[in-house]
């Protein structure tokens, strides 16, 4: 049976685990809204065929691309 001490242990644990993923994740959310704009700029500036390609080129070796959204802020 799990003790009180235990459970106060794991419950930390997990908090300090999910504190670490939110950090995670605000970091993608910046990297992915920084690489969505700098893709809506070329894009605008040499046309939307030449930024897809290029997207293309850079996700070629990854395994979760990030997805593109035109989002013109």
């Amino acid at each position: 049976m799990t003790s009180r001490s235990d459970l106060i242990e794991t419950l930390r644990a997990s908090r300090a685990v999910m504190s670490e993923n939110e950090a995670a994740y605000k970091a993608y959310i910046k990297a992915r809204d920084e690489a969505n704009a700098a893709f809506c700029q070329y894009s605008n500036r040499f046309g939307l065929r030449d930024a897809l390609a290029a997207k293309r080129e850079a996700d070629a070796d990854s395994p979760d691309a990030m997805p593109v959204t035109f989002d013109h802020a």
